[in-house]
């Protein structure tokens, strides 16, 4: 590898800009009639929450209760901590030996999503210095009042790992167990330093006979509930009872961990973006990890760039676009800490081309490339590995993951639901198309990701149910592959220890097809799997178990096939096809006919002769994008 100097990283110089547009944004926003005066954060100590000394330091004076919620973010000073105690005096500084843990606080403008707590991050220093785990946290996703403040704390989808912490303090020479009500760093973090000295981190992917063990690395949680990619105060329920003013301001918590890890660990060979979550957490939002890959990439040009997500395929329902039209996050306006190495990183396949958010210093595409309201994560990864061919994205997903049906729900999908034609479902006629049904969302996500990215993706799909494993889960050694990995049979029985470690090694090579030194072939080392054919549509259909049928009806009085078909937006054959039957305008009646199709995903294979049928289930690209690039030609 070729060493990189270090950057410039001046946080001052960073957020000279950042600060002014976010904050610009905050004033203007209607509030809920609250100071607009910023006050300084609670500190957290083992006395309970404490008021500020004047270089942010944390007072004898017990902060009680601590702040509520604010119009205007709180306001606190950057410090190295190590055993709960924190160095204010020098901001934060580099970490010290090896496989001992800190905690690093940016201090402001970086803080938590109601404006009232403080935001940090944690690091530990491997034994391998040149490679990093970046791991940034799942902590729910919200997008109005109810979900960013809830009717109860409870309800809350923000930072919901922090809705079970609370904290000893003494109010009156009496003892007492507050719980914290607000959205904060959660409380398992802040605790990694266990009494025998070691980090609570001791299982999953750092346990000692991982081989991940001696890597170094960087937690950074989400308490902002926008998935690491939100630049943006906005009020919630003005003037009513519910009224919240949310500060989702992810990127800019996230950007001051990641321009941290850029200075103290300058020359890395190897990154690992992690998306992934707390012990038994039922947060959403890691594939937040997969945004962050181009731009450490920029970074460490010559290093391996991989991101894994676990337990988030980011698939929403059909609400998603009404939710987040109005870009409630501020993800447009999410700008990266530091521009000064842009443009460090080489496509060998597009000399000399660069896409057009990243001369702007944006984290994210333009509108009209891609927008996170309309657009599947898959188009992303494939824009993204258009002018970072280098990257591998993966995902480690579970069949029947209950969290990622909660946020499939929520955003407007169901459980179970029927697709009215069958293996021919198109969502650009006034059908419904599937899009509704969890499963077969699910696995037209990972046919679709398989097919456009076969060089840059890769998925673990288990029948197991853990929901966030990589840190936590002690199996993460022996652990073997249930659901075949599309391209991974190769690793047929490896444990995802050693599925993941050879992910990380793999290499993407490019060579100059003979005869056309401008024509780049892409390949991987990762040998494709012997896939068999599936002879059944979507290895499911017709149906699931039997007895289990749920897309079936009663014929009416005079009912056929062609009379009925027109009540499902469908035509007599398709109809007709599902049931059989001996001519389609034979009268039915006493029985009942199958209207549509349910989906199942079985474990094996996914057939690599039905990936054309993830093209026709989601909605095609949008065609007004400035530039079309030629791998796009379907689409545009």
């Amino acid at each position: 590898m070729v060493a990189m100097p270090a950057a410039k990283l001046s946080l001052l110089t960073f957020y000279s800009c950042l600060p002014a547009l976010l904050y610009a944004q905050t004033a203007s926003v209607p509030g809920c009639g609250l100071s607009r005066t910023p006050q300084p954060c609670p500190i957290l100590t083992s006395k309970g929450y404490m008021h500020q000394n004047p270089d942010g330091s944390p007072n004898d004076q017990v902060f009680e209760p601590p702040l509520s919620q604010q119009d205007v973010a709180c306001t606190s000073k950057a410090a190295t901590c190590v055993n709960n105690v924190c160095n204010y005096a020098n901001g934060m500084t580099g970490l010290g030996p090896s496989n001992v843990w800190y905690e690093l606080k940016p201090g402001s403008p970086a803080v938590c999503g109601h404006g009232n707590r403080e935001f940090s991050f944690f690091a530990k220093k491997g034994t391998n210095a040149n490679k990093v785990l970046l791991v940034l946290l799942a902590g729910g996703m919200c997008w109005d009042s109810a979900t960013c403040l809830g009717s109860t704390p409870s309800d809350r989808k923000m930072a919901v790992d922090s809705l079970s912490d609370s904290y000893q303090v003494v109010v009156g020479g009496v003892p007492q167990t507050i719980d914290e009500l607000a959205p904060a760093v959660p409380k398992a973090l802040k605790n990694v330093w266990s009494p025998s000295g070691k980090s609570t981190f001791e299982t999953g992917i750092l346990q000692s006979d991982s081989q991940f063990a001696d890597w170094s690395v960087v937690v950074v949680p989400d308490c902002t509930g926008d998935m690491h990619i939100g630049n943006r105060s906005i009020t919630y329920d003005a003037g009513a009872p519910s009224c919240i003013t949310a500060h989702h301001v992810g990127a800019v918590n996230t950007g001051l961990a990641v321009q941290w890890m850029m200075k103290y660990f300058p020359s890395l060979t190897d990154v690992l973006v992690v998306g992934t979550g707390l012990k038994n957490s039922k947060a959403t939002g890691g594939s937040g990890a997969s945004f962050w890959a181009w731009y450490v990439q920029e970074r460490y040009p010559s290093a391996k760039i991989r991101s894994v997500t676990d337990s988030d395929l980011a698939i929403y329902g059909p609400d998603k676009k009404h939710i987040f039209q109005n870009d409630p996050w501020g993800t447009l306006n999410a700008s990266v800490p530091d521009k000064s190495f842009l443009g460090s990183y080489t496509a060998p396949t597009l000399p000399g081309k660069k896409p057009n958010f990243l001369t702007q210093g944006f984290l994210l595409p333009a509108k009209n490339e891609w927008f996170f309201a309309d657009d599947d994560k898959t188009y992303y990864m494939r824009y993204i590995t258009h002018y970072y061919p280098s990257i591998i994205f993966a995902d480690i997903s579970f069949l029947n993951d209950q969290t990622q049906e909660m946020i499939f729900v929520q955003t407007g999908g169901k459980l179970h639901d029927c697709c009215y034609d069958g293996c021919s479902c198109n969502a650009q006629q006034e059908i419904r198309g599937g899009r509704y049904d969890w499963l077969k969302s699910q696995k037209v996500t990972i046919l679709r990701r398989n097919n456009l990215l076969p060089n840059n993706y890769r998925i673990w799909l288990s029948d197991q149910n853990p929901h966030h494993f990589l840190f936590f889960w002690s199996d993460f050694v022996t652990h073997q592959l249930i659901v075949n990995d599309m391209m991974t049979n190769f690793y047929q029985n490896s444990t995802a220890n050693t599925w993941l470690f050879n992910l990380v090694n793999s290499m993407v090579s490019f060579t100059t097809q003979a005869g056309d030194s401008t024509s780049i072939i892409i390949s991987n080392n990762l040998k494709p799997s012997n896939t068999s054919i599936c002879l059944t549509c979507l290895s499911g259909v017709l149906g699931s178990k039997q007895g289990e049928e749920k897309c079936l009806m009663s014929w009416g009085s005079g009912e056929s096939s062609i009379s009925v078909a027109p009540k499902f937006k469908t035509d007599w054959l398709a109809l007709w096809s599902l049931n059989g039957g001996d001519s389609p305008d034979l009268i039915m009646s006493q029985s009942t006919y199958r209207f549509g199709h349910e989906y199942v995903i079985l474990v094996s294979n996914f057939p690599s002769s039905l990936l054309l049928l993830a093209d026709s289930f989601l909605p095609a690209r949008r065609n007004s994008r400035s530039d079309c690039f030629s791998v796009w030609n379907d689409r545009c």
